[in-house]
């Protein structure tokens, strides 16, 4: 086994030390950006709020309405069909229960959409349609974006037949 020279050995912990460094700053310059707190939540303990459609919405951390990073969990019941949208920041979605069908496009169509079962993730890059259903199954995610967000839907409506109903977050009482 090749041994390395004690400089190429410094060099590269020099580098690794910078990275690291480099990654907790980024990680502190974001959470001092406002908005995004220091948060400990057990699932129990997430507040839970119903929206127009049987979809359930609770916040982890900071505000999609605000410039900030933020954290948020959806739980879909079984069935549920979103209408092609886009937003308008990027997010990144992990599905923590269930399987999800996920496809892109600005028409919902059934043979885009891909299965991604528990522990998947996938991306709604900014101002990209796409859609979603919970076909077999409740499904649980926990979506990560950083806002200002809207959720705009698609030029090109749904057809009635697929009875796809839109989710607009009610503000809490």
């Amino acid at each position: 086994m090749k041994t390395l020279s004690r400089t190429k050995k410094e060099n590269i912990i020099k580098r690794l030390f910078t990275g690291v460094l480099g990654a907790v700053g980024l990680i502190a310059a974001q959470a001092l950006a406002g908005g995004f707190a220091s948060v400990r939540i057990a699932p129990a303990e997430l507040n839970w709020r119903g929206l127009d459609n049987g979809v359930q919405y609770a916040a982890v951390s900071g505000e999609e309405r605000t410039s900030d990073m933020y954290v948020y969990r959806v739980a879909f019941p079984k069935g549920h069909k979103s209408e092609p949208h886009y937003h308008t920041d990027q997010r990144v979605i992990t599905i923590l229960q269930g399987s999800l069908y996920v496809g892109y496009g600005d028409v919902y169509d059934e043979t885009k959409l891909k299965k991604l079962p528990e522990g998947s993730v996938f991306t709604e890059p900014k101002d990209i349609p796409h859609f979603v259903w919970a076909k077999d199954e409740k499904v649980l995610v926990q979506i990560t974006g950083t806002g200002k967000s809207k959720r705009i839907l698609s030029q090109q409506p749904v057809p009635k037949s697929l009875v796809i109903q839109d989710v607009t977050i009610r503000p809490s009482r």
